[in-house]
């Protein structure tokens, strides 16, 4: 119920809160694009600068990003 205060124009709506949100993780990333080695169209799990480099490819492919993204990112 919306209740009249002093001031013209300004009203309080009290009302019941719900369920709070629930918190999830958000330490996960995900990067998708072109590396310079690596299998074609197969998710690989990297935990490290080291091991994408040894896996997907030291240097990065010209006019792609995403060696540089995993870079930033680790």
């Amino acid at each position: 119920m919306a209740v009249q205060v002093s001031y013209p124009g300004v009203y309080i709506d009290e009302f019941a809160p719900g369920a709070p949100i629930q918190g999830v993780g958000t330490s996960t990333a995900a990067f998708i694009g072109p590396a310079a080695s690596g299998e074609l169209e197969t998710p690989t799990k990297i935990t490290s600068w080291d091991q994408f480099r040894q896996v997907l490819g030291a240097l990065p492919l010209p006019g792609f990003f995403l060696w540089y993204a995993v870079r930033g990112f680790f």
